[in-house]
């Protein structure tokens, strides 16, 4: 058995604005363009080299007006990438699927097929920035460390996995927000408050501290018949929720599994202004009088979404609260703002997260003036 870890090699898939012909890096690309001739569409799409995941919006002009837009729901889509081809569907659905190939590496068209009756329309996106978007690199990592030597072993012995889809600021960004994301970032991913200098030589460290500590911890152990419960896991995943506008929302995602019944996932929302170069909180947004009525408004879609009477208490209805108050864990889209509860926060494991969504519609009387969601102005 290996005792101690000096040294990791580790191989990075660093993503590229110049995609090759086969398409088999991670990337992060941010598109704009026309579905058929009437609905703008708005696509954020990332790849860690096999699978596709991302989200859509779109909008169309009000009739009779050149500068007001109806904006429709953002639509989560997943898919995979085979050569230059690519397919996504929204999620959990077979009705809407896009299939369509990249024109060099910044384009893709091809067309839109779903409906009732089933329609295929033509489509063509180019990958754009001018719509107050922030350009994201990529780095994929995905390496496993073996807790018994030998080639005799290789087959049977536990591991430990890490997998981490990191997205970071180009290296020309704004240093400001630079440093507030790279401190985000720390923050979620090793809990510590630095400048990442080297997106390589952090995520390097967060691989060795794992593999090292996994190596400390099963040290003298010499029975594993429970082979499972030494197959150590951890994941790291960020996604773009919305790009545009100059509000960039960010979804973290962190899975660990180090022994026991099961593992544990937290999921962290962050929203930037990335025009004033800053993290936004509830009172960038909410009038502080109106907190209190943002709650009693999540309470109801709690009550709706899991069919709780109104004088039915939560704990009754099997929740570990009382009520519940509005977090600070929430994401911005066109659409509206979500507010995510992790797994004990508000319930217990067996009744998973809670995601509660609220469109701009239900809370024009609660925003500020001066907000920073221009679309709304």
């Amino acid at each position: 058995m290996k005792k101690l870890l000096n040294i990791v090699i580790i191989l990075f898939c660093i993503g590229s604005s110049q995609l090759p012909a086969q398409v088999s890096i991670p990337f992060y690309k941010h598109f704009t363009g026309l579905l058929d001739t009437n609905m703008f569409i708005v696509l954020d799409l990332q790849s860690d080299g096999e699978s596709l995941s991302g989200q859509y919006n779109y909008r169309f002009s009000v009739e009779g007006s050149a500068n007001e837009f109806y904006f429709g729901k953002t639509v989560p889509v997943e898919g995979e990438i085979e050569g230059e081809s690519l397919t996504f569907r929204d999620y959990n659905s077979e009705d809407s699927e896009f299939s369509c190939t990249f024109s060099g590496s910044s384009v893709i068209s091809g067309t839109w097929q779903g409906g009732k009756p089933v329609k295929e329309i033509p489509f063509t996106l180019l990958e754009n920035y001018t719509d107050g978007s922030f350009p994201l690199k990529t780095l994929h990592l995905d390496r496993s460390h073996n807790l018994l030597e030998g080639d005799e072993f290789a087959s049977i012995s536990p591991q430990a996995h890490i997998k981490i889809f990191l997205l970071y600021p180009e290296s020309n960004a704004n240093r400001q927000l630079k440093d507030t994301l790279d401190m985000v970032i720390a923050g979620f991913m090793r809990d510590t408050s630095e400048i990442i200098k080297s997106p390589e030589l952090f995520l390097e460290n967060i691989v060795f501290d794992f593999f090292q500590s996994y190596v400390e911890i099963t040290e003298g152990i010499e029975d594993f018949t429970n082979v499972a419960s030494f197959n150590w896991n951890k994941e790291y995943k960020i996604e773009v929720l919305n790009n545009q506008f100059n509000i960039l929302s960010l979804k973290f995602t962190k899975y660990a599994y180090t022994g026991g019944a099961h593992g544990i996932s937290i999921i962290r929302h962050e929203v930037f202004d990335t025009k004033k170069n800053r993290r936004i909180n509830i009172k960038d947004f909410i009038k502080q009088e109106k907190i209190e009525s943002l709650s009693v408004l999540l309470e109801k879609k709690l009550r709706k979404l899991n069919g709780i009477l109104a004088d039915e208490s939560l704990r009754d209805a099997g929740f570990l609260v009382d009520s519940i108050g509005v977090n600070d864990n929430f994401f911005i889209n066109t659409y509206g703002v979500g507010f995510f509860y992790n797994t004990y926060e508000i319930a217990p494991y067996a009744s998973g997260t809670t995601a509660l969504f609220i469109p701009f519609s239900e809370i024009n009387d609660l925003l500020k003036p001066g907000h920073p969601f221009t679309w709304l102005k």
